[in-house]
Order: structure tokens, then sequence, then C-alpha cells
């Protein structure tokens, strides 16, 4: 609070106790406190405030005597409760209006006519707690004060008269001091903005370190893709050399040389290869056999060779 960054308002329905000296506290720090409270501006209805300090003290008075005959408050040296000075206010602009209404021959228990007359110009009054008069919506239309801690004065004073009409707001007094502002008027907005967004800091760091996770990101990315690869290479070259292309002799079903028959028949019928190949089409040559390796057509051929020595490049064909 005691920068000029700010100015702060505290609103009350009557001016708090003690509110021209506030800061007080007689603990050694007044001064600083001081200078704080130069940027706080107090809000308050706004009211004779002799007339209702002596409605207060007479209060105690007016309950001594009959038929309250209550001693309490007189004897403890206490004053009345500043709600009073509403409930008189209350109290009085009903009496305003039932004497209206029954010099005027209407019925009081009308609460019609009682609000619409709430509402006429003729009503209005000077209360206790200030001036009294409706609105169209029969609510109380208040006049308020704003104290400040003027530079030159050694307490709270008034600053600014607020008088509040049906039609609007009109300003009895101009604002002579805003806090250590002096007279100059603060803005609505911080200059940074209420999320700083006016005043963007230096976003070096940042961008570095966006920088980096990205660049961290990039280079995991292509690792873990070169991996990968190698991964897929390795496989496929121990796939070869496992030679899985290659089928045991006993797991092969060949076919009888009757091309009718139980056996014959059942294997033709597992493939989906017999109703668009036909057997009888097949070259049966001296060396060539034909049968099924698990429901797959193939055909067997004899080689004279002692050895067969297969290329990368056969493996490769052979496993495709």
């Amino acid at each position: 609070m005691t920068t000029d960054e700010y100015v702060y308002i505290t609103i009350s329905l009557l001016p708090v106790e003690n509110m021209a000296t506030r800061w007080k506290r007689g603990d050694g720090s007044d001064e600083e406190a001081r200078r704080a409270f130069r940027s706080l501006l107090q809000m308050s209805l706004a009211y004779d405030t002799n007339a209702a300090e002596e409605f207060l003290a007479e209060i105690p008075e007016k309950m001594a005597q009959p038929p309250w005959n209550y001693r309490g408050t007189l004897e403890k040296n206490l004053k009345g409760s500043p709600f009073a000075l509403f409930l008189y206010d209350a109290l009085y602009f009903y009496a305003v209006l039932m004497d209206r209404m029954l010099n005027s021959s209407i019925n009081p228990r009308n609460g019609t006519a009682m609000f619409e007359m709430a509402r006429d110009s003729e009503t209005r009054f000077d209360g206790k707690s200030g001036r009294v008069h409706m609105d169209t919506n029969n609510d109380r239309i208040g006049d308020y004060v704003i104290f400040s801690l003027q530079t030159d004065k050694p307490e709270y004073t008034p600053m600014l008269h607020i008088r509040m009409t049906a039609e609007g707001t009109d300003r009895m007094k101009p604002v002579a001091d805003w806090g250590i502002l002096g007279v100059k008027t603060p803005v609505d907005t911080p200059p940074c903005g209420f999320y700083n967004e006016f005043c963007p800091g230096d976003n070096t760091k940042r961008d570095v370190i966006i920088g980096c996770v990205a660049t961290i990101g990039m280079l995991m990315a292509a690792i873990g893709a070169c991996v990968f690869y190698f991964y897929k290479r390795r496989k496929f070259e121990e796939d070869l050399e496992r030679m899985l292309w290659k089928l045991k002799y006993d797991d092969i079903e060949f076919l009888t040389n009757k091309k009718s028959g139980s056996q014959s028949q059942s294997a033709i019928s597992q493939s989906s290869l017999v109703s668009d190949f036909s057997i009888s089409h097949i070259d049966h040559g001296p060396q060539l056999r034909i049968g099924y390796h698990k429901g797959a057509l193939v055909a067997v051929r004899v080689l004279s060779k002692t050895g067969i020595l297969l290329t990368r490049m056969d493996h490769v064909e052979l496993k495709t």
C-alpha cells in the first residue's frame, strides 16, 4: 500500500470509529502506516455528523425516562447505536406517509396508495441518517461522501460529495487529492495489466528451454527410428540363416497314382487351388511328385546332386 500503483477504497454504511486517524496505533510505526493510508479512500453515507452525534448522545437520556426507565446505557456513559439513525428515519418516514394519507382521506391500509405516495417528492426530508427520498422502486437513494488523507492535513477529510438523484449522479465537490499520487488521477488498469499482459518479460530462457526440448525430442525420434530399422534388418537376416522356407519331407502328404480314392479326394478337398488347377495337367515326370504341405499344393522334384550352394539372393527369393 505504500506504492503509487493502486488506490484502495473501503465502503461502510456509516463512518467508522476514529476514521480520521485510523492509522494511529502507538506502536512506533504510525508514520509508515500513515503513508499506507494515504492510498486508502473511505466511502460512507453522507449525513450531518454533529446532529447525528447529538441524537445518539440523547438516546441514553430518553431511555432512562418513562416508560422505559432503563439506565444501563446512561450509567455506562455509552451512546446509542449508529443504526438508531436509520430506525428513527424509517419510523419518521412512515409517520409522514400516514399523516398525508389521513389528510387526503385515503385508507391507511391501502398499501398501493402508500407505495405511490412514498415516491412523491413531497415526502422527501433531511433525516438523522442523511437525506431521505425514494426512487421509482421505493429504494432509498443515498448521498455519499468520500474521505481522503490530504497531503497538507493530519487526518481524513471529505474529498468528494456525491449527491444521488433519480436521474443520476451529481458530483458536488471535485477531487482534490488522490493519496500519495498528489493531484494525478490513477489509471483504472495497472501499467503492466492485471495479468502482466502489457509487460512481457525476457523470454530468452524460456525459448532456450523450448528449443532444447524440441531438439532432444527430434534426436530421440531419430535414434528410435534407427534402432527399429537395424532391429528389423537383423531379424530378417536371422530368418534367412534359419532357412524358414525349408519344408520337412515327412510333413508332405504325397498323392497316390490313383486319381480316385478316399485319401486322394480328402487331400484335394483341403486346397482352394484344386478348383482352378487340375492335377492331371501337371507333367508327372519320373522325378516329380505332387503332394500337400499343410493344405498347400507342392511339387517335389528329385535332384541327382550331392550338394547345392545357395547364394543370399537365392535365400531371399525362396523366403518371399
